[in-house]
């Protein structure tokens, strides 16, 4: 719910390699879209499904270069 309405944003089909951290992505993308002052909350919920989606199709807990090119990528859409 948010102001009044319910509101809801699709994820992203995503290939899951290792669903740990997926959680915690989403969090972080939709935190730095909040916390960045963005007013749109589909825009926020996106951003939360991305790095869901780069985190449910990345092994391991470290990330390589790629995918952390991929994160700052998906927070500047």
């Amino acid at each position: 719910f948010y102001g009044g309405a319910v509101v809801s944003e699709p994820s992203i089909k995503t290939d899951v390699v290792e669903p740990v951290g997926a959680g915690d992505s989403f969090a972080a993308g939709y935190l730095s879209q909040l916390l960045g002052g963005e007013p749109d909350l589909r825009r926020r919920l996106r951003a939360g499904h991305r790095l869901a989606s780069l985190a449910l199709s990345t092994v391991g807990d470290v990330p390589s270069r790629e995918v952390l090119d991929r994160v700052a990528e998906s927070l500047l859409m």
